[in-house]
């Protein structure tokens, strides 16, 4: 199974299956016990290798609505789906993908109420690395900005404000700590180790 992210309510608990790329959405019913509550099957990204497509790659990265009734989901080439919670069905959004680019987990809790989905991408060279977050309105699925970042990073989160991202580098045990408003790093941060995840607490 993959990563958990937060249902429509707090009795629910969305868990999403990276072999068939199902979300599964489960209603806790006691401490210890639930059942699933629907499925939606997820649409699958593209990758490009010796001159061949395949459509074989998970969702990477998860996003609520304000209102908590969507999902916005970004597939492993990027594009982006739409998913109505309460109807489990799933609609493509104008974003769409390319084979050539891979998606990185991007935890943006921050951006909810200004309805910004951030989506880190870097080329698909096996890596498996960004190089830059895509900024895109959930309203009208513009991009709006676009961040470069001087250094590659595997995952990156969202302060719950929205004021700050933290990007996890590959290696040297650092954390590039970027303004989104400003769309420049500001710092990079020592952690000691090899940084491989991040949450954000309130």
């Amino acid at each position: 199974m993959g990563s958990p992210s937060s249902a429509t309510d707090d009795n629910e608990l969305g868990v999403h299956c990276t072999a068939s790329n199902e979300l599964l959405v489960h209603r806790l019913i006691a401490p210890d016990r639930g059942f699933v509550e629907f499925s939606v099957r997820l649409a699958w990204g593209n990758r490009l290798f010796a001159q061949h497509v395949y459509p074989d790659v998970a969702a990477r990265s998860f996003m609520l609505s304000a209102d908590r009734r969507r999902l916005f989901v970004v597939s492993g080439d990027g594009a982006v789906s739409d998913v109505n919670l309460t109807l489990g069905s799933v609609n493509k959004t104008s974003v769409r993908g390319n084979e050539t680019e891979t998606v990185m987990p991007f935890a943006s809790p921050g951006s909810l109420d200004r309805g910004l989905l951030y989506v880190a991408v870097g080329a698909y060279d096996g890596q498996g690395l960004a190089r830059e977050i895509r900024v895109f309105d959930t309203n009208t699925w513009v991009r709006v900005s676009t961040i470069r970042t001087r250094t590659p990073f595997r995952s990156a989160v969202g302060a719950i404000a929205g004021s700050v991202i933290y990007a996890l580098t590959a290696e040297g045990g650092t954390v590039l700590v970027i303004d989104p408003e400003a769309q420049r790093e500001l710092r990079t941060a020592p952690v000691g180790r090899s940084p491989s995840a991040a949450i954000v607490a309130p």
